[in-house]
């Protein structure tokens, strides 16, 4: 199977569809703290299981992590305090979301078709 066979276009042979603007570790690792201060105990219990899965402080813990909650519950908050702090430590994060509102809430972020070069087919339904 290929992506043509599927309908979808052959990627470019640039890899520049990941194309990360670089920052300023410092002032995302400030920014990072400032929110991580600001999560509620539970915002900061997912927080602490996310950021040691990212570091390995937990060999045991898994690497896929869902976070639901009803809207209004500052999950954006809390993926933003992760964003800073984690590109504070020299990380790359590529945030990405399936709707425009929701990647204009994360820092930096972008939607998968946008990010990806993914085609949006326009249909009468659409």
């Amino acid at each position: 199977m290929t992506l043509t066979s599927i309908g979808l276009p052959e990627p470019a042979t640039s890899h520049s569809y990941v194309n990360i603007d670089f920052c300023d570790l410092e002032t995302e690792r400030k920014e990072g703290e400032r929110l991580m201060a600001m999560l509620n105990p539970e915002q900061r219990a997912i927080f602490d299981a996310i950021m040691n899965a990212i570091l390995g402080v937990d060999e045991a813990s898994t690497e896929t992590f869902s976070v639901n909650a009803f809207a209004g519950s500052d999950r954006s908050f809390l993926f933003n305090a992760l964003i800073r702090s984690v590109r504070g430590l020299g990380e790359i994060v590529v945030p990405i979301a399936w709707t425009g509102i929701a990647a204009i809430i994360l820092e930096g972020g972008r939607t998968a078709h946008s990010r990806f070069k993914l085609p949006v087919p326009i249909s009468d339904n659409s």
